[in-house]
């Protein structure tokens, strides 16, 4: 048990630390607002997808364990968000807040939080079914994610500017691109392969100390209850029931469960905020779940990841 504790906390504290340097590097105003908002937009348009890319193309896809896995995190999110969209305007008064808290509870950020979860998790192992994750979820939290924001505004859904949205994502190219790359062999020269391989290896650390550098700790002193309540859902509540039917019916173990995790139970998308400021939705309340499940997620997962190694699960 001792092993698994100290295996656990070396899994989450490096993470911590980095997301703590960038906190110290914004608060010393090594880099501004500005700095930060460009460095994120690298990140998520050039890094991330290098990465995903790179995790997929270079994997053996019949190598990869339960890939059904990736149907069951489909189908979870959606069943998940009937309910939630069914709860939420019973506890929930106003429709600004309604969209946001909705979002909030079934949209993790799997891309830059989660990918450095498990690459801390399986270091030096193939991620190959992690990264398909993200051509798996992503399309289904933007869908929902704007479905959810229209509705509570009193809105229509635009299919097409929907697919548009999705066709153009970053996260989702870069993914596709590791597809097509693996299915015809990985088919690049060493210098080429070598670069991308370095461009890809930035990514993790950045995202952390964006993420670290983004938050704005003094938002965390309004709506307390609220944020209480949510942040619990998000890190606890939900997990639970989408993680125990995936242990003891479906038997996912390993990378299927690991990636199971971060997709329910990891930390609220920064993009949440974006789009919860696009549609009319309470954009400070959106802000202020980012920070605090971010924040808790760090003890959270701490937990989650310990009690499954001592149980053998991943």
């Amino acid at each position: 048990m001792l092993e698994n504790l100290i295996l656990s906390i070396n899994i989450v504290l490096p993470l911590l630390l980095v997301m703590l340097a960038g906190c110290a590097a914004s608060r010393a105003r090594l880099c501004s607002e500005t700095t930060i908002t460009q460095m994120n937009n690298v990140c998520f348009r050039l890094f991330l997808p290098v990465l995903l890319m790179n995790n997929i193309r270079r994997a053996d896809l019949a190598g990869a364990e339960g890939l059904s896995v990736l149907l069951y995190a489909m189908i979870g999110l959606v069943l998940l968000f009937i309910v939630l969209m069914a709860l939420v305007p019973r506890v929930v008064k106003t429709d600004a807040q309604r969209g946001v808290v909705t979002q909030a509870l079934f949209r993790s950020n799997y891309a830059l939080f989660g990918m450095a979860v498990l690459a801390s998790m399986y270091p030096g192992e193939e991620l190959t079914l992690p990264s398909l994750m993200i051509p798996a979820t992503v399309p289904v939290y933007n869908v929902l994610a704007v479905i959810c924001l229209e509705t509570f505004r009193g809105g229509s859904v635009s299919p097409a500017k929907l697919i548009k949205k999705i066709a153009t994502n970053p996260l989702i190219l870069g993914s596709l691109a590791g597809i097509v790359l693996m299915l015809l062999g990985n088919p690049l020269p060493a210098f080429l392969d070598e670069a991308l391989l370095d461009l890809g290896g930035i990514a993790t650390p950045l995202a952390l100390f964006i993420l670290g550098a983004s938050f704005k700790l003094g938002a965390l002193r309004g709506n307390g209850k609220l944020i209480g309540a949510v942040t619990l859902g998000k890190l606890i509540v939900v997990p639970l029931a989408m993680l125990l039917p995936a242990i003891l019916v479906a038997g996912y173990r390993g990378q299927a469960l690991a990636s199971l995790l971060i997709a329910f139970g990891g930390p609220i998308a920064v993009s949440s905020f974006t789009m919860a400021q696009q549609m009319d939705g309470d954009a400070d309340l959106a802000a202020e779940l980012v920070v605090s499940t971010t924040i808790f997620s760090v003890f959270t997962l701490f937990v989650f990841i310990f009690v499954f190694k001592t149980l053998g699960l991943v």
